[in-house]
């Protein structure tokens, strides 16, 4: 390089500098959008709800007693019901798509989850 002038010399350099900040920067890029699609599920596992000025039954919170008394898909049970005792979706009438909605298939004493003249639990 002693054949190159001073001139030339600060251009390499700018040059080479300029070059590493440009890979850098494409890297941090191309590894944002790796984990992008990724970002949404470790950002509503780390959600908290922190909005505290609706404290009724009609602001659509899912603490205890709101699911308690709430039917959300209007099958006759109780969304809180849906979840913790049968296991069936508060938001689908009929969770398992029979055509029958899951309070029919519960007082019937057929699986609410299981369709009609199908056996689940092979």
């Amino acid at each position: 390089m002693s054949h190159l002038t001073k001139k030339h010399k600060i251009a390499a350099g700018v040059l080479a500098v300029f070059g590493m900040f440009v890979i850098v920067m494409w890297v941090r890029q191309f590894r944002q959008n790796i984990n992008a699609p990724f970002s949404f599920y470790k950002e509503s596992a780390n959600q908290q709800n922190t909005d505290t000025s609706c404290t009724g039954s009609g602001c659509g919170g899912n603490n205890e007693e709101d699911l308690r008394f709430t039917d959300s898909d209007k099958d006759g049970l109780f969304d809180w019901d849906e979840l913790n005792i049968y296991g069936t979706s508060p938001y689908l009438e009929d969770s398992d798509s029979d055509g029958f909605n899951d309070k029919d298939e519960i007082d019937k004493g057929a699986d609410p989850n299981c369709p009609e003249g199908k056996d689940c639990y092979e």
